[in-house]
């Protein structure tokens, strides 16, 4: 049987990515908008989407990193 994760650990990570997906939408948002509202918003689209990808993949493992364990 797994041994359970301290769940204290959790809320930091996950506030964490909030703060790294709030700060890249934006800043995303804002230099693809000379180029069209329609690529700024799919270009927003994708950072918070890629980002959350990430999220899950980093969250399989609380001590170690997606690029310390690998995606397969």
């Amino acid at each position: 049987m797994p041994q359970r994760q301290p769940e204290g650990i959790v809320v930091p990570c996950i506030l964490r990515m909030s703060i790294v997906v709030l700060g890249l939408t934006p800043a995303v948002f804002s230099f693809f908008l000379p180029q069209g509202e329609g690529t700024a918003r799919t270009a927003a689209f994708l950072v918070i989407s890629r980002t959350q990808v990430f999220n899950m993949f980093n969250m399989r493992a609380l001590e170690y990193s997606v690029f310390e364990i690998g995606i397969v």
